[in-house]
């Protein structure tokens, strides 16, 4: 079957028969439980990561796990154009690591992640050694503008900037609306969380306006309008547009509690309901994406798991971002 016979009938019944792959909320509660050997063991006897060439490290289960996601996400999109849009994080991400083991003269590979857009050996050699010409234009462009740039910080933005730049860039080409408001929203909560955390170092306007993220549906008089305000004057200043019932709540939240990580995974799960509420377009790329961001969200969940359990810590699985 070629890329031009493959219908969203068929691929979406692909993906229907591999739902049965994500971690169900019982074997969540068996990992919590668990020590490290042991939960490493339920994910070995559960077929995750079943690709892996060493199944001894989680690091290992959790990349061939993601990458045999992306690899099928590849091979029955009817619009890959439109599913690769999120493989570029991984990009950024790599782009991230790469740059800030440069200043630390520290060797990152073994935190590199398999499945950007970009090969590795191209990202790495463009970054260490050769020109940039193989990468997309806005990870040129940010490369040309990091020259010299040591703050971390900054590197962050200026690479999340390329990151949304091509996805922006590309949806500019193929419009889709429901991606078009899922980037935007990915935008508009970053910036947000920027500005709570701006906040809550009393950092400048000056500051904390060079951090924010373009592309949104935020405005940036409005953005900039809620630096420096308390954390009960933000909902206010903030809740406006689409999600505005869902900023309020967020905000509402943080300004009792005080507790940035629960504000970031509550503006992370709006995105990702975006996407869901599309999962059961048979016609539509929205299972697609919906169960390629589930078993991502699940990887992620894993790292920091397998993270708190080396460190002695004991989490939730709200504190994982598994509902």
């Amino acid at each position: 079957m070629t890329m031009s016979d493959i219908s969203y009938e068929y691929a979406v019944g692909r993906i229907k028969a591999r739902e049965g792959r994500i971690l169900n909320r019982a074997t969540w509660n068996r990992l919590l439980e668990a020590d490290g050997e042991e939960a490493l063991k339920i994910l070995q006897e559960s077929g995750y990561g079943s690709d892996a060439d060493d199944q001894t490290r989680i690091e290992a289960l959790i990349d061939a796990e993601v990458t045999q996601t992306q690899q099928l996400i590849a091979g029955i999109s009817p619009d890959p154009d439109l599913t690769n849009l999120f493989l570029y994080p991984t990009d950024g991400y790599n782009l991230k690591i790469i740059l800030k083991g440069i200043l630390q003269r520290t060797d990152v590979k073994d935190l590199l992640h398999e499945g950007g857009t970009i090969p590795l050996e191209v990202l790495l050699a463009s970054v260490e050694d050769e020109p940039a010409d193989a990468l997309p234009e806005p990870f040129k462009e940010a490369l040309e503008k990091l020259e010299g740039v040591e703050d971390p910080r900054l590197i962050s933005l200026c690479v999340d900037q390329a990151v949304y730049q091509c996805i922006l860039d590309e949806l500019t080409e193929h419009k889709n609306p429901l991606l078009i408001q899922y980037f935007q929203a990915k935008i508009d909560f970053t910036n947000i969380l920027t500005i709570v955390r701006g906040n809550a170092l009393h950092w400048d306007v000056a500051q904390v306006t060079r951090l924010l993220l373009e592309g949104g549906q935020l405005e940036k008089r409005i953005l900039t309008a809620a630096i420096g305000l308390e954390p009960d004057q933000l909902p206010k200043a903030l809740a406006v547009g689409d999600f505005s019932d869902a900023i309020k709540g967020a905000l509402d939240n943080y300004a009792s509690h005080h507790n940035i990580g629960e504000l970031e995974q509550q503006l992370d799960n709006v995105p990702l309901s975006i996407i869901h509420e599309a999962r059961s377009d048979s016609f539509g790329i929205g299972p697609i994406l919906n169960y390629l961001l589930l078993k991502e969200r699940e990887a992620q969940a894993l790292r920091v798991l397998f993270a708190g359990k080396r460190a002695g810590m004991s989490l939730s699985l709200a504190e994982l971002g598994i509902e």
